[in-house]
């Protein structure tokens, strides 16, 4: 990798020889390799990001919110919000909130 990549392995393992799926990854330990690639290697990443996480989704909640009661300007945000579920995959809501299917 060229000097100044960042690796973050979610995989990061203190049990596991290598440490995880980089071969270089050092259990709980941030370091920089010999040729400049830097390689994050927390076990504990998920606890350590719940505020982002958490102020994420609140704004995804909020902005799909908005998508829904703003756009047919109807009376009722259950109404709006049904309305859209109910076209399913032809509805704007279900398709893009779609991530994987089939």
């Amino acid at each position: 990798m060229k000097p100044g990549s960042v690796i973050v392995d979610l995989a990061a393992n203190p049990a596991a020889i290598g440490g995880g799926n980089c071969e270089l990854t050092r259990a709980n330990e941030i370091y920089t390799t010999e040729n400049g690639v830097t390689i994050i290697g927390y076990t504990d990443l998920p606890a350590r990001m719940a505020y982002q996480a958490s102020s994420m989704y609140a704004q995804n909640m909020v902005n799909l919110l908005r998508h829904i009661s703003g756009k047919d300007k109807s009376p009722g945000l259950l109404a709006n919000l049904y309305g859209h579920l109910d076209k399913g995959e032809e509805g704007d809501i279900v398709t893009r909130s779609i991530v994987c299917c089939r």
